[in-house]
């Protein structure tokens, strides 16, 4: 989409696409309907929470856990013989 002037493909800039390059008009929804057909799926980002904290969650990724949600120590149980 970049080389296009494009941040991400739409269905209505692909609708449009295929007007230019091939003289076809189609609906948004027949757009949506082949894209479905070939194997392709609506993929959407995200919205950030709007009380999202930058640093707990770079903490957090960098499995800087408080002391109360680290795992603990792994131990051996034998089986009863």
């Amino acid at each position: 989409p970049a080389i296009h002037g494009l941040v991400r493909w739409r269905l209505i800039d692909l609708a449009h696409g295929l007007y230019e390059e091939f003289a076809v008009s189609l609906d948004e929804t027949s757009v949506s309907r082949e894209l479905t057909k070939l194997g392709y799926a609506k993929l959407t980002a995200r919205h950030r929470h709007h009380a999202q904290n930058a640093h707990a969650m770079e903490a957090f990724q960098k499995g800087a856990l408080p002391r109360r949600w680290q795992r603990s120590e792994l131990t051996s149980r034998k089986a009863p013989p």
